[in-house]
Parts: C-alpha cells; structure tokens; sequence
C-alpha cells in the first residue's frame, strides 16, 4: 500500500455506520424469536385438550 492511498480508517466515522451495525445485531434475536414463538403458536393450536 503507497503512503498516498486512502486506507479505509482514514474517512471520517459516520453515525449511520453505527446504527446499521447495531440494526444487525439486533435483528438476529428477533429473527429467532419470531421463528421461535411461530413453531409455539402452531405447537398450540395443534394440540388438542386431549393430548391428540
């Protein structure tokens, strides 16, 4: 790397960086608990009082 190129550390940090990160880190445990409370809801609505 010449010492005229730009690394990527150089640009100046942006807020929005931050929040697309933390979009993405959020949304992984949502993403499974959704899934998680879906396969609850069918579990319960197919099982029957009598355990049919």
């Amino acid at each position: 790397m010449s010492s005229g190129s730009p690394c990527w550390s150089d640009r100046p940090h942006h807020p929005d960086d931050d929040r697309r990160l933390l979009r993405v880190i959020l949304a992984v445990p949502v993403v499974l608990l959704t899934v998680v409370s879906a396969f609850l809801l069918w579990l319960a609505i197919k099982t029957r009082p009598d355990g049919q």
